[in-house]
């Protein structure tokens, strides 16, 4: 599914070669984010794994090793969680000075006026390999800012929870998933009348909708 969902998402590209650089790409960029997961995982004594699936990737963990206990703390939550997007931008930098010393350009800016995005300007090489340079810059920087956004489940949203938890304990959970929720309602508005992107928008409704029945879920609760 994953390799399925990916090709979907780039099927309004021109050729074939495109869609290959956007696949070879995706999975690149995902890889290093989940790995930037796993590494700082591993620091705490935890054993990772990490799992591709339909829509991007997923680091698990067991415990294991002499910081168990310390892995489990708000402040290693929030690293943990930081470290996929962190490693994603540290590979957008890497490239860009890349492409820096080798006599290319590199173009920066922000979509929608707070979303960054990097891409390279002119030919690197070859076409294929300039659509494959495009794509990982873009999903390394794009993408993982979108990741950053407080958004329940992705990296943001769970070190927003983590904030919000240590601020305010009781009702930190709660507040977090009202964060998450009104964040996602209003990515997906940005992403339809915005953007023009019909799946980044029923994305953010999905992630709206995981947190108004985690929201009603706890309510019920109580």
């Amino acid at each position: 599914m994953f390799w399925l969902i990916t090709a979907a998402m780039g099927m309004r590209l021109r050729d074939l070669k495109q869609l290959l650089a956007w696949v070879l790409a995706v999975f690149l960029a995902i890889l290093v984010h989940e790995l930037g997961h796993a590494l700082v995982m591993r620091s705490f004594g935890f054993r990772p794994w990490i799992t591709l699936y339909w829509f991007g990737g997923l680091t698990s963990r067991s415990a294991g090793g002499y910081s168990r206990g310390r892995g489990e703390s708000s402040l290693a939550q929030i690293a943990i969680s930081a470290a996929g997007p962190g490693a994603g931008f540290l590979l957008a930098i890497v490239v860009a000075f890349l492409l820096s010393i080798t006599g290319h350009e590199v173009s920066k800016g922000l979509m929608g006026g707070f979303l960054p995005y990097v891409l390279v300007s002119g030919e690197v090489g070859s076409v294929p390999l300039t659509y494959f340079i495009d794509f990982l810059l873009l999903v390394s920087v794009f993408w993982g800012a979108i990741n950053l956004l407080p958004i329940y489940p992705l990296d943001g949203g769970q070190i927003a929870r983590e904030v919000i938890m240590r601020l305010n304990p009781r009702e930190g959970m709660q507040l977090s998933l009202v964060i998450s929720l009104v964040t996602a309602g209003a990515m997906a508005l940005v992403s339809f009348f915005r953007f023009n992107d019909t799946f980044m928008g029923i994305f953010f409704l999905y992630l709206a909708f995981i947190s108004y029945t985690s929201l009603g879920g706890m309510m019920g609760r109580r």
